[in-house]
């Protein structure tokens, strides 16, 4: 495996996507498992933000009930 992979899973898409031609060392499953990780490291992003929006829109309630109180 090369040590490059975990380089690619943290790129965005257009750079992945620029990073893996770039590279021809690395063979197609490599390419698999890295595009897989920058999936991974999406879904993680993806749910962190959830999180968030879900916090945010806690706080907004919060203070739409204390204005019309």
């Amino acid at each position: 495996m090369s040590g490059g992979l975990g380089r690619a899973a943290s790129l965005t898409k257009t750079q992945q996507q620029r990073y893996l031609q770039e590279i021809p060392s690395l063979s197609k499953p490599e390419k698999r498992l890295a595009v897989n990780k920058q999936i991974e490291h999406c879904e993680e992003q993806q749910q962190r933000l959830e999180h968030s929006v879900r916090r945010i829109e806690a706080a907004v309630g919060h203070l739409d009930r204390q204005n019309n109180s």
